[in-house]
């Protein structure tokens, strides 16, 4: 089979929740043009990230690293993202070559090669970005996400699993960020994401202490 001869999976829409019908309209346009999640382009590999403005934010847990980093791979993308400030909307799986829903029972646990699709709340409905998780790796501790071009942000964000002398747990999230667009350049990305990252590490903290 060549690569013209697959078909790309059709989104429905009616299974994603946007604030408005205008979001719904926005996100449309943006997506559906190209239609190839296969081809949606994240930060280029030879990208010079000490070009990039840095965020760093650090998260403490009592628990040990085993136990805070399983629980962190071991979750569902609609489980991880979910706040009043980032919605979640979908996922498409590159391995697996299908869309899965917030509702999706069989919607599988993030992996590399999985696309989150979130809407940024207080960015009103034209702020929906795209991340692709580009690394998880079981050795060294750590998870990486890029940006998908087109969103209003562009860059990368790790997060480290560090342990601790007292047998506790740090995580280390790290932003490589640059705006894109009129709207990204008019959102404090600093302040904002500073927010949505405390919102996201707060939520997994709360899942882990209601386990």
């Amino acid at each position: 089979m060549n690569a013209t001869d697959i078909k790309h999976p059709v989104l429905d829409y009616a299974r994603i929740e946007f604030i408005n019908q205008k979001g719904l309209r926005v996100f449309r346009k943006r997506i559906d043009p190209v239609s190839d999640f296969e081809n949606l382009r994240t930060l280029h590999l030879q990208d010079d990230l000490s070009t990039y403005p840095v965020q760093e934010d650090r998260f403490d847990y009592s628990q040990d690293v085993e136990s805070v980093w399983k629980h962190y791979i071991h979750k569902k993308p609609h489980e991880m993202w979910t706040g009043t400030l980032v919605k979640y909307l979908f996922t498409y799986s590159k391995t697996r070559r299908s869309p899965y829903y917030a509702e999706d029972p069989s919607v599988p646990l993030i992996h590399e090669g999985m696309q989150l699709f979130c809407l940024l709340n207080l960015a009103g409905p034209l702020g929906v970005v795209g991340m692709e998780v580009l690394k998880i790796d079981e050795d060294k501790k750590v998870i990486e996400l890029a940006y998908i071009e087109g969103g209003i942000y562009r860059g990368l964000q790790r997060m480290e699993f560090i342990e601790q002398i007292n047998g506790h747990t740090r995580v280390i999230h790290t932003s490589y960020y640059k705006a894109e667009g009129l709207l990204g350049k008019l959102i404090p990305y600093a302040y904002f994401h500073k927010k949505t990252v405390g919102e996201f590490h707060q939520n997994m903290k709360n899942l882990l202490l209601n386990h």
